[in-house]
């Protein structure tokens, strides 16, 4: 039975720098994401056509849509966006 996916992903990495020009860290968003099929079979995974880029294209629009929330609502110690 298929329950949970639980992917771990470094969403995105870059250098931050401070007002005066000085390189601070790198930023790396971390997400957890979980997805639940309750009554989801192991057995009819293989009956569903392109079930791989269906998964894959679903992760891929929630982690677009965390990195634009992160990117609208995030801010650092320096007021980075």
């Amino acid at each position: 039975m298929l329950r949970q996916v639980i992917l771990l992903i470094a969403l995105y990495a870059s250098a931050v720098s401070s007002k005066d020009g000085d390189l601070i860290a790198p930023a790396v968003r971390v997400v957890r994401l979980q997805v639940d099929y309750p009554e989801a079979a192991v057995q009819e995974i293989s009956n569903i056509h392109k079930w791989n880029s269906i998964m894959r294209n679903s992760v891929i629009a929630s982690l677009k849509f965390i990195n634009k929330h992160w990117m609208i609502c995030g801010s650092g110690p320096n007021n980075e966006r």
